[in-house]
């Protein structure tokens, strides 16, 4: 099992995951993406299929105090997609 913090932001149209350490503080990209609209905020964590080992879970879950946004459900799956490469 893998675990991070993440938020999601909009740019060019699509929606990006930016993945990082559980000890960093979601607002420390607040300056970085300020130009970029944060969309959601949250923490991950991955597990193994047992089953097909090609294949992951994502969690997500929690929320940022200080950007004040919520994970959403859908937010897995983009992790998801960014971790398998696609």
């Amino acid at each position: 099992m893998s675990s991070g913090k993440y938020i999601i932001i909009k740019h060019r149209g699509h929606e990006v995951p930016i993945l990082f350490h559980p000890i960093m503080e979601h607002d420390m990209f607040y300056l970085m993406f300020v130009d970029k609209l944060i969309i959601s905020a949250g923490f991950f964590e991955t597990y193994p299929n047992q089953d097909n080992h090609d294949e992951i879970y994502v969690s997500v879950y929690g929320h940022s105090i200080s950007l004040d946004k919520q994970h959403r459900k859908e937010d897995a799956q983009l992790i998801k997609e960014l971790l398998k490469g696609k």
